[in-house]
């Protein structure tokens, strides 16, 4: 599963305590109570206070994009990683 994460307080809410929130995409399950593992990938920005929800579902919409493109390159990293191993491992790349 691929998602994005918010660790920290939520001032758009008043909520002044530390909490974690994760939103899974492309997730249509009732997760609640279960057990998940998480990684952090990148971090996409500071906590910030919003004038309202609104314009906070808008701030969340860029940073889902945001996050989708961070876990795509991550994964062309790790493919390009695993080819280049394969690649030294068959003798078929070198460095100069």
């Amino acid at each position: 599963m691929r998602g994005e994460r918010n660790q920290g307080p939520r001032p758009t809410f008043g909520e002044n305590e530390r909490s974690l929130e994760a939103h899974l995409f492309d997730v249509d399950a009732d997760l609640y109570g279960q057990e998940l593992k998480l990684s952090w990938i990148s971090r996409l920005r500071d906590v910030m206070e919003f004038p309202s929800g609104e314009a906070l579902k808008r701030q969340l919409d860029k940073d889902f994009a945001a996050a989708r493109l961070a876990l795509t390159r991550c994964q062309l990293d790790k493919d390009f990683a695993a080819a280049r191993l394969a690649l030294t491992r068959s003798g078929s790349f070198s460095r100069h």
